[in-house]
């Protein structure tokens, strides 16, 4: 059930959680017209939500803080004084298959270890290694 907030006379629709997971959580996100639709665009609604989604899927949905637990921000997102904006990983690299168990959050330098980041194909240790041999 949607709550409708008046703001100047315009009636105004307001996400409710239960219409978040219904609409948004799935495997196969469009937009209005059939086409997949980037996760990214609806980022704003894992940060409203984010106590709904920690107390039901746990930590890693948290966009506070990486999901890794070996990582400097498993804990903090504070880097030199500035909060670190966390990224959602799809882990079938399909991005708009937005299902919980298909997300995680990821600092950017984990991200960036991702094989599909960037639409990389190879491991990083390969990417990188390719990136050397350029030199000589």
């Amino acid at each position: 059930m949607s709550i409708v907030k008046h703001y100047r006379h315009k009636k105004i629709k307001v996400m409710t959680y239960e219409k978040f997971k219904s609409k948004y959580l799935i495997k196969n996100f469009t937009d209005k017209w059939g086409n997949p639709k980037h996760t990214r665009y609806i980022k704003k609604y894992f940060y409203t939500f984010r106590n709904q989604l920690r107390e039901e899927f746990g930590p890693k949905l948290d966009l506070l803080y990486c999901s890794v637990p070996s990582c400097q921000f498993h804990n903090d997102y504070i880097f030199d004084g500035k909060p670190i904006i966390m990224e959602l990983e799809h882990k079938n690299r399909i991005t708009n298959d937005s299902r919980p168990e298909n997300l995680e959050s990821l600092c950017c330098l984990h991200h960036q270890q991702t094989i599909g980041y960037k639409n990389r194909k190879t491991s990083i240790a390969d990417y990188h290694k390719s990136l050397i041999e350029l030199q000589k």
